[in-house]
């Protein structure tokens, strides 16, 4: 765990280190404060762990179906939300209902994919994410709705599995 989770309103930055490895950095004025792993092709389970030593997964992300398919998100810390399955459009967008009651929207703001947007029921925006043209990361920007720590970095780390499953995806088709 990272010594102070008070990047909640700060822009941050998820970069891919190595270029064969299936892994994400999300970074803080250059300071890791988590990571996401692939693992497995059929179905691909994404694990996030938080902190540059950290040994265990705080989050483990997976999507499920062929058709119609399911984003499946298993937290294993007890402070992050619970969630059930959430539909995944062919687009990636998605809806989260979390057990506290709140929902949210995640979807991509232009036809390429390369700008997304999270928005509170209201219609408020969480954050965007714009990823860089290489596939090769991305920035995170909070925006104007107010949530706990917990609740932001739970959505950033799903937000940035959903957008690297498309990238994926769009690799695939291509």
């Amino acid at each position: 765990m990272t010594k102070s989770w008070s990047w909640e309103k700060e822009n941050l930055t998820w970069r891919k280190p190595h270029f064969m490895k299936r892994e994400y950095e999300l970074l803080l004025h250059g300071q890791l404060v988590a990571s996401l792993r692939q693992r497995g092709w059929f179905p691909v389970q994404a694990e996030v762990f938080e902190g540059p030593e950290a040994m265990e997964p705080v989050l483990r992300v997976e999507r499920k179906g062929w058709w119609r398919q399911k984003l499946h998100a298993k937290t294993l810390d007890y402070r992050f939300p619970q969630m059930p399955p959430a539909d995944l459009s062919w687009r990636g967008e998605a809806k989260f209902k979390f057990d506290n009651g709140r929902s949210y929207s995640f979807h991509p703001t232009n036809f390429w994919q390369t700008q997304w947007e999270l928005c509170d029921s209201q219609g408020i925006c969480c954050l965007s994410i714009k990823r860089n043209a290489w596939n090769s990361g991305g920035e995170v920007v909070p925006g104007a709705a107010h949530l706990s720590p917990e609740e932001m970095r739970f959505l950033i780390y799903l937000a940035w599995n959903i957008i690297i499953m498309k990238m994926d995806d769009q690799a695939a088709a291509s």
